[in-house]
């Protein structure tokens, strides 16, 4: 909430356009040191996250 994709969809709003957003980021919520890889792989953020968020995304689309 309120980070960089809120400000986009903000924005697209603002201007009348009506599109699909994906909107990832880092949960709100505590999250356990570690080694970077693998905290984002943890919280779907490293490639194979982000491409998996995506081909669901896809999948919904009409």
């Amino acid at each position: 909430a309120g980070g960089a994709g809120s400000a986009v969809t903000e924005y697209l709003n603002q201007q009348n356009r009506w599109m699909p957003v994906l909107q990832l980021g880092l949960p709100d919520v505590f999250i356990d040191h570690g080694k970077h890889d693998q905290l984002l792989s943890d919280i779907g953020l490293d490639a194979k996250g982000i491409a998996a968020s995506i081909r669901q995304r896809i999948a919904l689309l009409p």
